[in-house]
């Protein structure tokens, strides 16, 4: 398991440092490749950003409906919506399976494509999402998914762990790297019309 991997990612000091700076989306292959300065201006890499958003009506309620939005770019046909169907729905369990489910694809493309991207960034608006898997998540599971502070299972700690372990999965045996970018929530609209969609709200 790559625990020593450091998941936080540092965007390239380009423009503000916002997605729409320090990426560029590709019509042919349907990703947002990330960019780099070069003596020669910028340049687009292999490497891409994945955006995630988590929606849910009523949430905490017995009558709660959650959904996950994965956006690749913009018209993307890789973009798509689903719904939660198993388990609580909540919006903190929308925004881990929506980093799951967009990881499930990059794993997909990776078996079936000519996929060349080392690294994927997931772009979440989400703090409870990025820093529990880039920061609590080694103890977390050093302490059996219980934490240290409450002596309690940590909450979600499945979705945790199936995401831990997706992530693992992707590094051991793919040699694709992931890494996770909390951003502010106005620059994840597109993901979040996404999952807005697949609970049923019009955008």
């Amino acid at each position: 398991m790559a625990f020593s991997t450091n998941r936080n990612f540092f965007p390239p000091h380009i423009g503000d440092r916002i997605p729409s700076d320090i990426s560029r989306y590709d019509r042919e292959d349907g990703y947002t490749h990330i960019l780099r300065r070069t003596r020669r201006g910028l340049s687009t890499t292999p490497d891409i950003a994945v955006f995630v958003d988590g929606a849910c009506t009523n949430n905490g309620n017995s009558y709660a409906h959650a959904g996950m939005g994965i956006h690749f770019g913009p018209g993307s046909w890789r973009n798509f919506r689903e719904q939660l169907r198993s388990g609580l729905s909540t919006s903190q369990r929308a925004e881990i399976q929506a980093a799951i489910l967009a990881l499930e694809q990059i794993k997909h493309c990776a078996e079936n494509e000519d996929f060349d991207a080392g690294t994927v960034v997931v772009v979440s608006d989400s703090e409870y999402l990025v820093r529990g898997i880039t920061d609590r998540v080694y103890d977390w599971r050093e302490n059996d998914w219980y934490s240290y502070r409450t002596g309690r299972k940590v909450g979600n700690w499945k979705d945790f762990a199936d995401l831990d372990d997706l992530i693992d999965q992707l590094e051991d045996e793919y040699g694709v790297f992931v890494k996770f970018w909390c951003v502010d929530r106005s620059l994840n609209q597109d993901a979040d019309r996404e999952a807005g969609r697949a609970i049923g709200r019009g955008y």
